[in-house]
């Protein structure tokens, strides 16, 4: 048995779930269907992620600031676009979408070449060399990842394993 990890829309992982072609998943807190059980593990904020260099004085930016970027994000079936979407609504804010990709490894390479920004989780540009986390005026949102599974499934031992060793690994 192995274990396959995949980048999946939120819609996708969910009817994954509940069809029982997936154990588990990694995905977030909230509202999911009645039939998905949710295990909080961490929180994490989205932040703007830009190509360094970086000013040496650099100022939180602002939604005028933001207005003048071009972005590369995530699609929108992603739980993270949706995220960002709503936020930017609450702030009356329209970013200029350039290009939409399913992928996350994607994105960052778009941006490392300097042309365009992207939102993401800030834990992934702390992995990224070449990237540089930007402050933003209003901040960006946050949320709490957590372990998704089909409620009353049935549980493998491997996945028994894998939910415990994931949920041990994010109390550290």
């Amino acid at each position: 048995m192995a274990i396959i990890l995949t980048e999946l829309p939120l819609e996708q992982i969910t009817e994954a779930l509940i069809n029982d072609a997936l154990d588990l998943a990694i995905g977030f807190a909230g509202s999911h269907a009645v039939e998905i059980d949710s295990q909080p593990l961490f929180d994490e904020q989205l932040c703007l992620v830009m190509a360094k260099p970086a000013p040496d004085k650099q100022t939180a930016l602002t939604l005028e600031d933001l207005q003048t970027l071009r972005f590369a994000l995530l699609a929108p079936g992603f739980a993270t676009r949706q995220l960002l979407d709503a936020w930017c609504q609450t702030q009356n804010f329209k970013p200029a979408v350039n290009l939409e990709a399913n992928s996350i490894a994607i994105l960052l390479k778009v941006v490392a070449q300097g042309r365009m920004a992207t939102i993401l989780p800030d834990a992934i540009v702390r992995e990224q060399p070449g990237l540089r986390e930007v402050q933003t005026t209003p901040a960006l949102p946050g949320r709490t990842v957590a372990l998704l599974r089909r409620k009353n499934g049935y549980q493998s031992a491997a996945a028994n394993a894998f939910a415990k060793l994931v949920s041990n690994s994010t109390q550290t």
